[in-house]
């Protein structure tokens, strides 16, 4: 009977969240060095590749927090590197053909650049609550439970600049900052990105 109430509350919560996006099969974890061993948390990563006639890509990955302060870290240098005209530098940063480092955005679910992560790289406005955050497999079976909308706690802005909006208010972003949200980002159903 137990099972059954489980069953009965996972449908439940699938069919109130069936706009969500989610993958259609397992994320796959980071095979970078040391990925394997590292005991630091694990983390959902969504990859959103936003296209010209308003379709989007999306990807699903997985990443430790101790890679994900080291590709902040590595953000952070090449964006000091840009400034002091001496190119860039990547080795650090997972390269994602969805979200290119430079020209995109990263949203995250912790207030310190760590949790699970959506990205878009491309132009246009999304809905947050179509992109799932978490969500488990349970007998092959994928069960999205929460979204994007109203999660977002801190971001890293690429070359682009938008905003994210609650109803008609907006919080504003510039290309390449890097900030903790503010209130209408943190309550946010809505995110625009132009180049």
């Amino acid at each position: 009977m137990k099972s059954l109430h489980v069953f009965a509350v996972a449908a439940a919560s699938a069919l109130a969240l069936g706009a969500c996006t989610i993958p259609e099969q397992a994320p796959t974890t980071d095979s970078s060095p040391g990925s394997a061993t590292d005991s630091s948390p694990v983390y959902t990563v969504t990859s959103v590749k936003l296209n010209a006639d308003g379709t989007s890509e999306v990807q699903y990955s997985q990443v430790t927090e101790a890679q994900q302060l080291a590709e902040h870290a590595a953000r952070a240098a090449a964006k000091t590197a840009r400034a002091d005209g001496l190119g860039t530098a990547t080795d650090a940063i997972a390269q994602n053909a969805s979200c290119p480092y430079g020209t995109s955005m990263w949203n995250f679910d912790n207030s310190n650049y760590t949790g699970n992560e959506i990205c878009f790289g491309g132009a246009g406005t999304v809905a947050l609550s179509s992109y799932c955050r978490q969500y488990h497999y349970v007998n092959g079976i994928v069960l999205c439970y929460t979204t994007w909308n109203a999660a977002v706690r801190s971001y890293e802005v690429g070359s682009e600049y938008g905003n994210f909006t609650v109803s008609d208010n907006h919080e504003n972003f510039t290309a390449y900052e890097v900030s903790t949200a503010g209130y209408l980002a943190q309550e946010s159903n809505s995110l625009t990105l132009s180049d």
